[in-house]
């Protein structure tokens, strides 16, 4: 960091009482993360994975055609506070000549080249996500090859943006959670790939597993043949933490029902014993045997380590760079210092298990790393992100 931009830093975290932050940036690099990722870039240009160290998604923005931008100012701090990376979700619909008239298209094509801009003159990398929502979710189910169609016809538009811009700032990622079966999956993921190649001849490409894009799935894959691809996996366990309190879902979903759940947590401990009375006598038995049976075994600080361990292992074995793009917890129910305390616990695994670039999901919305009060970073989140051994030390289930 220059010195201008640590001043800068500096001012920023004091404001946000987090005067320390700045001044220790660099000795998490001095301990191996982001150094690390040089070392592990495989046929990705390094200072393209080291752009991928820290980041964010922003929804809500190219997902939809009335998106909001965000503010510049909060990006620029952002920015200085160490993050490096954007994710972009873009809405597949909105550029799927199956869902749109070719008038919509070329708008959503015209926006997403002014975000692109935006995010670049802040000095972030990007990722372009293909993100479709259920209308393409349904098609897939349905109908495999139109589905695939629609996609590559996704991709022969947004192309036609991300190559108006440096092949070593932009990233595109082939979908978000494909719906699909892995067999299924295993034909269509190389297919995109040489489409998009074709596309997009010196553009770093990103891959994923089929379904939720769980890290156990990636470590059955084969990597394709091209190199210049990284892969990316999602990470939210335990869920009956992560989504407690959903709102976009049914009454019957047992994470409806749930919240105040703690984390670190085991079956033992008295909050938790109580939450499971308190579930069953509000009538609420599914989500009771729910939680119960997600603390089969406990939830620990070190939970995600050999995960994030056997990651690294499947990257070094494949010479193939793995980045963790979506992470994150719902903030409607859980704790902010149980939700903090999560977040600093899967960075750690990531960065020190498996050096693995992450991406926090997300910006503005019920995952958010801002506060909803100020439109500023949330302080303890920035904390959990930037700081995560000061929120680890000594605690474990039932502390």
């Amino acid at each position: 960091m220059r010195p201008v931009q640590r001043l800068a830093a500096a001012a920023f975290l004091s404001l946000l009482g987090l005067g320390g932050l700045a001044g220790g940036m660099p000795a998490s690099a001095a301990e191996g993360f982001p150094a690390c990722l040089a070392e592990r870039s495989g046929g990705v240009a390094a200072d393209r994975v080291q752009a991928l160290a820290r980041g964010f998604n922003i929804p809500s923005w190219m997902d939809r055609p009335d998106g909001k931008t965000p503010s510049r100012t909060v990006l620029r701090h952002l920015r200085l506070l160490g993050m490096t990376h954007v994710r972009l979700p873009v809405r597949g619909e909105l550029v799927m000549a199956r869902f749109m008239d070719p008038t919509a298209v070329a708008a959503q094509l015209s926006a997403l080249r002014g975000a692109l801009s935006l995010l670049l003159d802040e000095g972030y990398a990007v990722s372009v996500d293909l993100h479709p929502g259920g209308p393409f979710a349904d098609l897939y189910k349905s109908d495999p090859e139109a589905a695939a169609k629609a996609v590559e016809n996704a991709w022969d538009n947004l192309a036609s943006v991300i190559t108006q811009f440096p092949p070593d700032r932009i990233f595109a990622e082939v979908l978000n959670e494909p719906v699909t079966d892995e067999d299924t999956w295993r034909v269509h993921l190389p297919r995109f790939l040489a489409h998009m190649r074709a596309l997009m001849p010196e553009t770093t490409l990103i891959a994923e597993p089929y379904g939720p894009q769980r890290p156990e799935v990636l470590l059955g894959m084969k990597p394709v043949d091209d190199p210049n691809v990284v892969y990316a996996v999602h990470f939210y366990d335990p869920m009956a933490f992560t989504h407690q309190g959903l709102t976009w879902s049914t009454d019957a979903d047992p994470l409806t029902h749930l919240k105040n759940v703690p984390f670190p947590a085991s079956k033992t401990d008295p909050a938790i014993r109580q939450l499971l009375i308190d579930l069953r006598a509000e009538g609420h038995a599914a989500s009771s045997r729910f939680l119960d049976s997600s603390l089969s075994r406990d939830w620990t600080p070190h939970s995600a380590d050999r995960l994030f361990e056997a990651v690294a292992d499947w990257s070094a074995k494949n010479n193939r760079v793995v980045i963790l793009n979506e992470f994150g917890v719902l903030r409607f129910a859980a704790q902010p210092d149980d939700r903090a305390r999560w977040l600093a616990s899967v960075v750690t695994a990531a960065e020190d298990k498996g050096c693995v670039g992450w991406t926090h999901w997300d910006f503005a919305d019920g995952f958010g790393l801002l506060d909803p009060s100020t439109g500023l970073p949330d302080p303890l989140v920035m904390k959990a992100l930037f700081e995560p051994e000061a929120l680890l030390s000594d605690r474990s289930p039932g502390n």
